[in-house]
């Protein structure tokens, strides 16, 4: 039955297409003499002989117009602004300016057709995209095409026939395409008209009063342009990055400090002194309070930090991390504003810290460095400092819920300066930041001198360490302050001061889970899940759909149904580098810049979910570059 609805729906929108074309064409034919008459005129801007053909065949005069608006969307036969100015002169503005409209629409229309279901590229418009293209990446990923369409038709020196051009190419609908072009045009044309009839008819007025009554109403024209452009802009370009407020920063800096000093003893007597003006930190990622200490690490530069968007957003903590300068990025997914935003960062001399693994570290131990980070500090091309820690991880690891008072070695060093980063090809600046990324808190740690006495706290390890490795059940292990029992074979992992049990560290543990994992060929996860959508501009989640989601070698896909609208997402290991996860709760990634949770009904498998995508991130990588040897 569905089938059937969609099939008439494909067939009427390709009938009323088909006759739209056709009757285009007929219009078209039929004053074809008339438009060449008038093409030939506009070549001596001689509005006077052109306002006089035109009232000399009526209200049909208006078809002329028709035509040559939509001919000059696809080919510029004639300047836009010469037949608008001759619809003002020949027609009253009841009339003259529906008519522009109309032959814009028509324009729009054969393009549609012809980008949408034709598949045919215009290789004279598709030129004229660039700087489009390049303005819609400054642009927030979740703005829709209807507003970038009105932004880009308020805009000096873009053809609506390009604007056109590049709305067709995405998914837009002909029914929101059409109504935006027919709406949006109307200031431009409107600013023709005016402009034309205030220019006409002052003509008598002698020169100088001429010169200002048109520069009056141009000037006018324009604030009226960039009013409408600046409203659009405010509302949804991203806002410029600034360092951030001096009292601010300190406020909050001292009030943290103070907060998390009854919580942890951080030292900071392994940290070199930084005299650069202008510097990135690149740091590990191992506790939710690794910004902290990186601050401590610094002060009292201070820093625009790098943080998940999410964060950025979150209804919660936003009144806090936008006035603090804190630079949004999306998780493992394509975000130009973020580069933008560094890039402006940069030049402007602020500090910033960014965490190039891109997530949480399960373990304590290193992960993957995201895509693009050597490229970026190349880009950037300011000296690179590397932060880590030694207790950090312990204080609020990724599985538990509470913060446990640790003593945190805080360490800084100069990874890369200024001279270095410009003589480094981006490919040796990888080599240095992989080699420099290979860290194992939990070893580290286990290697202290002297740890405080009943401090080892392991509640909610079992989020991570999810299989017992006496009789290798799943997701039977359950928690204590200081150990980890098995309900199937009453195994008890006892561990000390050190985060040890039988000689072994929780990382230790974690890879064994690994590389069981890793000697399975093929893979197959299935669960039952409930997908919540973020609201960027709400800052709160909101159910969207239940569904299923699977996953195997090739891909990670949730299915489901929202209302009446079948919904499927998918990501291969190319295309999402990793799989981020709360502990015991759900798994998250990107689709078309929307933030999906999914909530699987045995949420404590998450971890295990993670661990298969690691697997398969590793095994893609590997064959890669294989084959490239």
């Amino acid at each position: 039955m569905k089938d059937v609805k969609k099939l008439r729906k494909r067939i009427l929108e390709y009938s009323f297409l088909f006759v739209l074309l056709v009757s285009i064409v007929l219009i078209y034919l039929a004053v074809a003499q008339q438009v060449a008459d008038f093409i030939s005129m506009s070549s001596t801007n001689d509005y006077g002989a052109v306002k006089e053909y035109l009232q000399s065949f009526g209200y049909l005069g208006a078809i002329i117009i028709a035509v040559l608006e939509m001919l000059q969307m696809i080919v510029v036969v004639v300047p836009a602004e010469f037949v608008q100015i001759a619809a003002g002169l020949a027609y009253p503005i009841y009339f003259a300016i529906p008519i522009c409209v109309a032959g814009i629409c028509m324009g729009a229309s054969v393009i549609f057709l012809i980008v949408r279901f034709l598949h045919i590229r215009l290789e004279f418009l598709e030129k004229r995209t660039g700087k489009i293209r390049d303005l819609v990446h400054k642009i927030n990923k979740s703005t829709p095409m209807t507003v970038i369409m009105y932004l880009l038709f308020v805009m000096p020196m873009i053809p609506f026939g390009a604007i056109c051009y590049f709305a067709s190419s995405s998914n837009i609908s002909y029914k929101r395409y059409i109504g935006v072009v027919a709406t949006g045009v109307v200031p431009s044309v409107l600013s023709s008209y005016l402009l034309g009839n205030v220019m006409y008819h002052s003509i008598g007025l002698g020169t100088g009063a001429f010169i200002a009554i048109v520069a009056v109403v141009a000037v006018l024209m324009v604030v009226l342009l960039l009013t409408v452009a600046t409203i659009i802009k405010n509302k949804f370009f991203p806002k410029e990055i600034k360092k951030p407020n001096f009292f601010l920063y300190n406020l909050l800096y001292f009030v943290a400090i103070t907060f998390f000093s009854f919580k942890f003893k951080m030292s900071k007597k392994n940290c070199v002194k930084v005299k650069d003006k202008s510097f990135m930190i690149l740091g590990t990622h191992t506790s939710y309070t690794d910004f902290v200490f990186t601050a401590k690490a610094v002060y009292p530069k201070r820093l625009n930090i790098v943080s998940n968007r999410y964060f950025v957003d979150l209804k919660a903590t936003r009144g806090i991390l936008r006035p603090m300068q804190v630079i949004p990025k999306n998780l493992f997914a394509p975000d130009m504003e973020t580069i933008r935003r560094m890039l402006q960062a940069k030049k402007l001399g602020c500090c910033l810290d960014m965490r190039p693994e891109g997530r949480l570290s399960s373990d304590g131990a290193n992960l993957p460095i995201a895509y693009g980070t050597a490229s970026l500090v190349k880009k950037l091309g300011i000296p690179v400092y590397f932060q880590t820690t030694v207790g950090g991880y312990f204080t609020k690891p990724k599985w538990r819920k509470t913060m446990q008072r640790t003593s945190v070695d805080i360490r800084l060093e100069k990874l890369l300066s200024e001279e270095q980063i410009a003589s480094m090809t981006e490919q040796q600046i990888q080599e240095v930041l992989d080699a420099k990324f290979i860290y194992d808190e939990c070893k580290e740690y286990a290697k202290r001198e002297k740890v405080k006495k009943n401090s080892v706290n392991v509640l909610g390890l079992e989020n991570i360490l999810y299989r017992c490795p006496k009789c290798g059940a799943e997701f039977k292990m359950t928690s204590t302050k200081n150990s980890l029992t098995c309900g199937d074979c009453g195994n008890q992992m006892i561990f000390d001061d050190r985060y040890l049990c039988d000689g072994k560290t929780i990382s230790d543990y974690y890879r064994e889970q690994k590389a069981l994992l890793d000697s399975q060929e093929n893979f197959f996860m299935q669960e039952k899940c409930s997908a919540k959508l973020f609201n960027n501009k709400k800052g709160v989640f909101e159910d969207f759909c239940d569904g299923v989601c699977t996953l195997t070698n090739d891909e990670i896909t949730f299915v489901g149904k929202n209302g009446e609208q079948e919904i499927k997402f998918s990501h291969t290991p190319k295309t999402l580098q990793a799989l981020a996860f709360s502990a015991g709760e759900e798994f998250e990634f990107y689709v078309d810049g929307r933030l999906y949770y999914f909530y699987p009904e045995n949420r404590e498998q998450v971890i295990k979910w993670s661990i298969i995508w690691d697997i398969l991130q590793e095994r893609r990588v590997y064959g890669e570059k294989k084959q490239g040897c």
